[in-house]
């Protein structure tokens, strides 16, 4: 492995050579990086735009024999990916590896405001906001009001519980465009990729993106005009009722 890398790493020094790359020469360099990935337990969000830039490519469904033409912006963030697992110690694999938390974050948003329920250790945490005048003015679409709320959410909810900075998430939206985005990882909108973008950055591990209809949605009663006791029986709704109401 280290022998692979390490040839890989004075490849990347040479503009000719990277010229060179096929897809399939691209496909064995992921290969290779995400297998070092996992023996050494990294965190992948940081090598972000090599998966973007190798998705792209698998979406133009090109020949094996074509070359892939590396985004000249890809290839620090390549060097830097192979030099990290070159250099990185390896994981005691006698030990299994430590075991992740898990939550589920059920968000909402609308025009006016936002709100977000987390489930976390059998517990419900709950906020609600509005947004400010300078929000307002741009007269974002929904969905991007959608992409700024659960990025508030998980910001927020990971600064009070340090140890979701490295849980699993389950999100639960009622917006598919948004849904989507998050699935493909890209979106014409510049506000959603970019909250996409940064909650890779922070170390936010999203495992799931599901859609749940506004009306079994219990996030929603914090978006517009409820009672109280509306809003502590969608408080009540325990982690079993929201998964439930979710597609698979």
């Amino acid at each position: 492995m280290r022998d692979k890398l390490q040839a890989l790493l004075t490849e990347c020094s040479s503009s000719d050579l990277i010229a060179q790359w096929t897809m399939q020469d691209f496909a064995s360099i992921m290969g290779i990086l995400v297998n070092a990935n996992t023996v050494v337990a990294a965190c992948p969000s940081k090598y972000y735009y090599v998966y973007k830039f190798m998705r792209r490519r698998a979406q133009q469904q090109l020949p094996d024999n074509a070359p892939v033409r590396v985004w000249p912006s890809t290839v620090p963030i390549l060097k830097e990916w192979i030099s990290d697992m070159l250099f990185a110690a390896p994981r005691d694999m006698s030990a299994p590896p430590p075991a992740r938390a898990s939550c589920i974050l059920v968000t909402d948003a609308s025009l006016v405001g936002f709100g977000a329920i987390l489930f976390f250790k059998g517990k419900a945490y709950s906020f609600r906001g509005a947004w400010p005048e300078w929000v307002l003015r741009l007269r974002m679409p929904i969905v991007e009001l959608e992409g700024k709320t659960v990025l508030i959410a998980a910001l927020l909810f990971s600064g009070q519980f340090p140890e979701l900075r490295q849980a699993n998430w389950d999100i639960v939206v009622d917006n598919t465009t948004f849904q989507q985005v998050v699935l493909k990882g890209r979106s014409p909108s510049y506000h959603l990729n970019e909250a996409v973008t940064f909650l890779l950055d922070v170390g936010i591990s999203i495992r799931s993106v599901a859609y749940i209809a506004s009306a079994d949605n219990p996030a929603d009663c914090f978006t517009r005009p409820a009672s109280r006791p509306t809003i502590v029986n969608c408080v009540g709704h325990n982690v079993g009722d929201v998964t439930k109401k979710s597609p698979q």
